[in-house]
């Protein structure tokens, strides 16, 4: 027979650092999940927790002798259970007969040293020594060292009181011994009480079929198949049945060798705290879900746009826009125009940038486009915070929509308590995006680089602009020097013609016509460049401004969804390590 592990198989018992982890794990689930499990599977999951350190503190005597074994005789009335046991221990230890007084609470009969701190854990008063010069069979008293043998109330008692200690003991041995007759092996109370609520733990329990001395041998057999078939049903399918007649001794041997191996395998104690982590880890399992979805996968691209447009990023953008073509068209463009530009203000400035520059600096000190030190003194311009308009009751509309589906997403899958607890983590900002999300957006905006240096192309047309400008002014000046001498009678040396009769021209006028189209020209052929580099431009601050508002939506929206996340997470891997499976990220 084989009580503490199936037949045909011999696994191993586990250390007792191993159930100590299992313990600390279940203890973790606890706490990361906290009141978004199951209240009375959370409940009970803490009481396995307390009792199973409690248990492993008091397995071993103060002198440090063998581990203490806790097995249980339970029956109902008339079961023959106390003359079982006095048939067990070999003397007279308990009192037979249908009432008995002396039963209303438990009574230990101890095999070696006495484990008063785990008796007074128990809450066992009446305390027997075994005789020690007493055996049965094949089992002596040193096999037996360590047994504390627990003669219960019957379960089925009309006093309150005797159930409640049944219920009481059965969380707490390490061992259970049902003690059935034939007149009530089939006892509604029993099954469903008792039986279909341990088969967790049916490694650690034993049926005895006594009195089988009032049963012929077929009747006992059919007796034994019907008890096997009901224990089946109850989902106990692995439970051994004994046979036993107290009064003729029948059985008695077996029984003790069984008990005697749960004693000398010193494992019961152990087996019966990881089977009841494994049932806590199993209630709380219900409450979590198999996996966690991706929170990056679920709309929360979408959530970054809308807080895009709440904090006003395409305002800024198409501001980034227009400054640029306005800054490279006023840098390559001819310069006979490109004054008139610089009346107007750049999109920038409207927005109030902090740490801008002066507008002359910006545009070099002789009043043309920005010189190279203007332009990296503007690469360090920031943004007010107040330059912006806060966000409409649509815009905050569109960002609360956003994370509601964020949320439902992140939800999908879990149990209602985290679906609840999921989406409850983006509520609160989601309506608050007027408030401390949007603060947390204009600070995030304030460092943005919304200005960059020109490139050498555009630096380099404008000092082509500027010599050409200069030959086209000389030329002009010259033109109306000679004219105004001409109109005043004046000595003038003639100008230099250029050409042949009837197309000679002076040239000045030739220079003049040159310089204005060579400017006109290089204006033209550089201008799909300096759009080009605006779209560049714009596209850079754009990853630069999402990059930042996506921060701020990691922060201040997603941040308490992935908590909840992270908690479901923990609380999953912890139990999973509890019931003792393979635990995977």
């Amino acid at each position: 027979m084989t009580l503490l592990r199936r037949r045909g198989s011999a696994p191993a018992a586990r250390p007792r650092d191993d159930l100590s982890e299992r313990l600390a794990a279940l203890e973790r689930a606890l706490l990361a999940g906290g009141d978004r499990l199951d209240t009375g599977a959370a409940a009970r999951a803490a009481q396995v927790v307390r009792r199973g350190r409690e248990r492993s503190a008091m397995s071993r005597p103060a002198s440090g002798g063998a581990a203490s074994t806790v097995v249980a005789l339970a029956g109902a009335t008339g079961s023959g259970k106390s003359s079982l046991l006095n048939a067990f221990v070999g003397e007279d230890v308990a009192v037979a007969g249908v009432r008995r007084p002396t039963t209303s609470s438990p009574t230990a009969v101890i095999w070696g040293e006495e484990p008063a701190a785990l008796l007074d854990w128990l809450d066992v008063r009446s305390r027997h020594r075994a005789d020690a010069t007493r055996g049965s069979g094949d089992v002596s008293a040193e096999d037996l060292e360590g047994l504390v043998l627990l003669d219960l109330p019957d379960h089925d008692s009309t006093d309150l009181g005797n159930a409640l200690q049944v219920d009481r003991m059965v969380e707490l041995v390490d061992l259970m011994v049902w003690v059935v007759d034939p007149q009530k092996y089939a006892d509604g109370a029993l099954h469903e009480r008792y039986l279909q609520r341990l088969t967790g733990h049916q490694d650690l329990l034993l049926v005895v079929l006594n009195q089988v001395d009032t049963l012929d041998a077929a009747s006992a057999d059919a007796c034994e198949r019907d008890l096997r078939s009901l224990l089946a049903a109850d989902g106990l399918p692995r439970v051994d049945v004994v046979r036993t007649s107290a009064r003729t001794g029948e059985g008695v041997g077996e029984l003790r060798r069984a008990v005697a191996q749960a004693v000398s395998a010193t494992s019961a104690a152990t087996r019966r705290t990881e089977a009841d982590v494994e049932v806590a880890a199993g209630d709380l399992a219900a409450s979590l879900g198999a996996d966690e979805q991706d929170v990056s996968a679920r709309g929360a691209d979408a959530l970054v746009d809308a807080l895009c447009v709440a904090a006003g990023v395409p305002t800024v953008l198409d501001a980034v826009r227009r400054s640029e073509l306005r800054t490279g068209r006023q840098m390559t463009g001819w310069p006979a125009v490109t004054w008139i530009g610089r009346w107007r203000r750049d999109p920038l400035a409207r927005l109030r940038v902090l740490g801008r520059v002066s507008g002359s600096a910006r545009r070099g000190r002789g009043g043309g486009p920005p010189s190279i030190e203007a332009a990296a003194d503007a690469s360090r311009a920031r943004l007010v915070r107040s330059s912006l308009t806060g966000p409409s009751p649509t815009e905050r509309a569109r960002v609360a929509t956003a994370a509601r589906s964020v949320a439902s997403g992140a939800a999908a899958g879990l149990p209602q308590r985290w679906s609840d607890a999921v989406r409850a983590s983006v509520a609160p900002a989601g309506q608050d995006v007027g408030g401390e999300v949007a603060d947390a957006l204009d600070q995030a905006l304030v460092g943005v680089r919304l200005e960059a240096a020109p490139p050498w192309w555009q630096r380099g047309a404008l000092w082509v602009q500027r010599a050409v400008a200069a030959v086209g002014l000389a030329a002009l000046l010259w033109t109306l020097a000679w004219a105004g001498a001409l109109w005043l009678a004046l000595p003038f040396p003639a100008p230099v013609r250029v050409g042949r009769d009837p197309f000679d021209l002076p040239l000045p006028w030739v220079a003049l016509a040159a310089a204005v189209a060579l400017g006109v020209l290089l204006a033209l052929l550089l201008r799909p460049l300096v759009t080009s580099r605006a779209r560049r431009r714009t596209a850079d601050v754009r990853e630069d401004l999402r990059a930042r508002v996506a921060r701020v939506a990691a922060a201040t929206l997603l941040e308490p969804l992935t908590r909840v996340l992270d908690d479901h997470r923990e609380a999953r891997l912890a139990v999973a390590q509890a019931s003792g499976r393979a635990v995977g990220r």
